[in-house]
């Protein structure tokens, strides 16, 4: 059609890319026990990183804003507030919740007398920094939600990943630079479900463009 945009070698790219990892998505889910949080995450992010090849075919230029909106909510955002409104999380969430207690109320975010594998803390004591929030407001009627720890690894991912770009000197491509970091299947997963790694790589990224300045 006249005036329609023309998909380019690099759209095409994209748009297998995108179709591949929708495929690696649907077979987590179809791969994993019922309800738990990657099975969750996979039939969501299936759909979302369709959505997103779908959305690159229609775009004449690599990595264009609808193509990264809608994977970022397709994989991480939808992904994330089901898993929250169902409480479904990986056991790092409530490790990190029971940290952030311990240190609260006793000063020491590890448990003196574990049984469980649970009551194990195997992080080092600045992660029970993000279970404070819920040993504060947990128990704060309309507050819970927002007091688990998976919000603040997600924030302070997504504030150390952007500061990193603008330290390295991306300057006007941190956005995209960014977005394309978080729909990739391996930081998606862990930030939808809860997991650790996330901020502890923001953070090491963000060391390293600091480093790089010397």
């Amino acid at each position: 059609m006249p005036g329609s945009a023309r998909p380019t070698q690099s759209s095409r790219t994209e748009t297998v890319l995108l179709a591949l990892c929708a495929a690696l998505a649907l077979a987590l889910a179809l791969s994993s026990p019922p309800g738990v949080p990657q099975q969750i995450w996979g039939g969501c992010a299936a759909l979302g990183y369709a959505a997103a090849a779908l959305a690159a075919v229609r775009s004449a230029r690599r990595w264009a804003p609808p193509t990264a909106v809608v994977a970022a909510v397709g994989t991480v955002v939808v992904p994330f507030v089901v898993l929250v409104v169902l409480d479904r999380a990986q056991m790092e969430v409530g490790v990190v919740e029971r940290a952030g207690d311990l240190l609260l109320g006793t000063g020491s975010p590890y448990s003196e007398d574990p049984v469980r594998v649970s009551d194990f803390n195997p992080y080092l004591p600045g992660m029970a920094l993000f279970g404070l929030p819920h040993a504060l407001f947990g128990e704060v009627p309309g507050a819970g939600l927002l007091a688990g720890p998976r919000w603040w690894f997600a924030l302070c991912f997504l504030g150390t990943m952007v500061g990193a770009a603008r330290v390295a000197g991306i300057g006007r491509r941190t956005r995209r630079a960014v977005a394309l970091v978080t729909v990739c299947p391996a930081v998606a997963l862990p930030l939808a479900i809860g997991g650790v790694d996330p901020p502890v790589v923001g953070m090491a990224c963000l060391g390293l463009a600091y480093a790089g300045r010397g």
